[in-house]
């Protein structure tokens, strides 16, 4: 379902670029500062559940405090009661399974200056998952 037209707070949702078992990602829009953002929406059916609301604000709460170039920024966090929000910085680049369909393996330091940043306490797993699908893929 196109979300595209929806706001939330502050933010004119552009587009869903993402989905996992938590959460919908969409690219948005901030009028007032003229920049694209990520927005971090918890599903619903999970916007009830206590101890995964304290989880998602504790996300927010815990990226927000860190400053590095290979993390991003956290704008804002929106909670309008049956639905949370963490808005964020929107980086351009490449989805894991896109790139992995193009090369056999990451070399060492592509992980550090790939244009999709990836957060820095995901590198460890973005690795594994990366030699994981490689290898699931040679013994099919």
């Amino acid at each position: 379902m196109s979300q595209a037209g929806k706001k939330i707070g502050a933010f004119n949702v552009l587009a869903e670029i993402g989905a996992g078992g938590m959460a919908v990602i969409y690219k948005a829009e901030q009028p007032a500062l003229g920049r694209l953002v990520a927005i971090k929406e918890l599903r619903k059916e999970l916007a009830t559940d206590a101890s995964i609301i304290t989880r998602f604000e504790r996300e927010a709460k815990s990226v927000a405090a860190l400053a590095h170039q290979n993390i991003v920024h956290i704008y804002d966090f929106v909670n309008r009661g049956d639905s949370m929000f963490i808005a964020m910085e929107y980086v351009r680049g490449h989805h894991l399974y896109d790139l992995m369909n193009r090369v056999d393996r990451v070399p060492p330091t592509s992980l550090r200056s790939s244009p999709c940043r990836p957060h820095a306490l995901w590198s460890m797993p973005i690795t594994a998952a990366w030699y994981t699908a490689i290898s699931s893929r040679r013994t099919s």
